[in-house]
């Protein structure tokens, strides 16, 4: 029986050079959504009976998230996600649906990636939030923490 529900700003999300690089925490995510995708190849011959069948595509995965703006110079998370898509820089990405180490085990997804977009937002009421999109590089790999 699950004894732990996690929302959105539990999640981590880390962003390194490389796959062995130390990841820049990306603070404050409001929601994000991972995207995995896999295309499907028609096959028909004649011992189908004209019934289509598939064969396994190609996969891609992609990432959308949303996160506050912060102020001190110790949290300048937003000028990674910026630097990665004007340098065009290929980075490495982690997601992980919970920050907490003591409780139950979390599940991560980690790959390169690049970020494809960015932009910022805020209004008088509210935090100012950044807006990114990441789009996959290679394989996605799972697992458990």
């Amino acid at each position: 029986m699950p004894t732990n529900v996690f929302s959105g700003r539990q999640a981590f999300l880390g962003v390194a050079a490389t796959s062995s690089g130390t990841a820049t925490a990306i603070g404050a995510l409001q929601g994000f959504t991972l995207t995995v995708d896999r295309s499907l190849i028609d096959v028909i011959h004649q011992d189908t009976g004209s019934w289509v069948e598939h064969f396994s595509g190609h996969a891609t995965w992609s990432l959308t998230a949303d996160a506050m703006i912060f102020s001190t110079a110790a949290t300048q998370e937003q000028d990674t996600l910026r630097s990665a898509l004007s340098s065009e820089a290929r980075q490495y990405f982690t997601i992980q649906n919970s920050t907490d180490s003591t409780g139950d085990s979390s599940w991560f997804q980690r790959g390169y990636g690049y970020v494809t977009g960015w932009s910022w937002t805020g209004d008088q009421s509210s935090p100012q939030v950044h807006n990114f999109s990441i789009t996959g590089d290679g394989a996605l790999a799972e697992g458990t923490s």
